[in-house]
């Protein structure tokens, strides 16, 4: 479905929420494990990148217990490997103490995967910030 998404709808900046599943997974024992869906992943990646749109990871799955932001840093490697460069980070924080939850940790991860700016947007036009 989300390779569907992109490949017809144009009309946004970031695409978030790209690994939601694993962390709504019924199985608690679930390892998500990248090669798993590599090549449609990659697809959506790639078609996500050359529209010049960008991913959104955030910090959601550390408080779910995951362990690693979403989506999965196999991705957000891949993504990197790939040419992407517009990165938003977020919380899905919905009450105030989860407001940007484990930001230190994400930048930490991020820089460690070769990401050196986050984005934010103005008017639509993505604007580069150094982690």
């Amino acid at each position: 479905m989300i390779l569907q998404n992109v490949k017809v709808y144009h009309d946004y900046c970031v695409y978030g929420h790209l690994d939601y599943a694993v962390r709504y997974c019924p199985d608690k024992n679930y390892q998500f494990i990248y090669q798993d869906y590599a090549d449609l992943i990659e697809e959506i990646l790639k078609t996500i990148i050359e529209d010049g749109k960008g991913i959104e990871v955030n910090t959601g799955g550390y408080k779910y217990g995951l362990g690693y932001p979403n989506p999965h840093p196999d991705i957000l490697k891949r993504y990197l490997e790939l040419g992407g460069e517009i990165l938003t980070i977020g919380s899905d924080g919905h009450c105030p103490e989860h407001m940007a939850y484990d930001f230190p940790k994400l930048r930490e991860l991020l820089t460690s995967l070769g990401f050196r700016f986050y984005t934010i947007f103005q008017n639509q036009s993505p604007e580069f910030i150094e982690l």
